[in-house]
């Protein structure tokens, strides 16, 4: 599935080849209908596995050297990875969508300085890092951002009106590729095959507040949905 396969570099050659046997894994699991069934477990065991493995060993690094002693770490992640839809194609993903299994991800706070076993319950974002660390960091600045300080959440449990009101927003884009070499952008398709680039757009995009969401979809994708998420966590039933 991969063209010109042997030019590429062994990065590349490496990353085609996972995608081609993911893609391949995908296919025979839709055909059996079993993709869930086993795509969740397996997707949960490699989290664990870079839980107890490389992050361990990164963890055990910092604390060796002393790194963790005066330090503020914050675990999170660029997106999670759910079950849903995408074009009219159901899959186990995260790719083009503000599903709620796509935008919830971690968010830990680690410091000796800072109160142990706090669980916040509050939607947050991840543009409220930037201020959190400014605020910790006791730097002040001019610059008005989109987020909040997470300080008195962490520190107070305390949860202001600035929190309660404020809606938090999540977005998405996809591009599409095309075969005109001649186009000055590009990227890689499933496979690792370089194409250019014909077109990006803003595919989905997301408010949520007080447990219900409001999902705007690009035409090419799909229709819009109003959600509420604590009686409908896959968003299958729109209100």
């Amino acid at each position: 599935n991969v063209k010109n396969y042997r030019a590429l570099s062994e990065p590349l050659k490496q990353h085609a080849t996972y995608r081609s046997l993911d893609y391949l894994l995908r296919q025979e699991l839709k055909e059996r209908n079993i993709l869930f069934k086993r795509m969740v477990p397996q997707y949960v065991r490699g989290v664990n596995k870079f839980d107890q493995g490389k992050f361990s060993d990164l963890m055990g690094w910092l604390k060796e050297r002393g790194l963790l002693t005066n330090s503020l770490l914050i675990i999170t992640s660029d997106h999670g990875e759910t079950r849903c839809r995408w074009k009219e194609r159901e899959d186990f993903m995260n790719s083009f969508n503000v599903s709620e299994g796509a935008i919830h991800i971690p968010l830990i706070f680690h410091s000796r300085h800072l109160p142990a076993g706090i669980e916040i319950a509050e939607d947050v974002s991840l543009v409220d890092l930037v201020p959190t660390i400014l605020d910790f960091l006791g730097i002040e600045s001019d610059v008005d951002f989109d987020g909040l300080s997470l300080r008195p959440l962490i520190e107070n449990k305390r949860v202001g009106k600035e929190f309660e009101d404020r809606p938090v927003y999540s977005e998405s884009w996809a591009y599409e590729v095309d075969s005109d070499t001649t186009q000055k952008k590009g990227g890689f398709d499933f496979f690792g095959n370089a194409r250019s680039l014909q077109d990006e757009y803003l595919a989905e995009a997301s408010i949520r507040k007080g447990g219900f969401k409001y999902i705007w979809r690009n035409e090419r994708v799909g229709t819009h949905g109003f959600y509420h998420h604590p009686s409908d966590p896959f968003e299958e039933n729109p209100i």
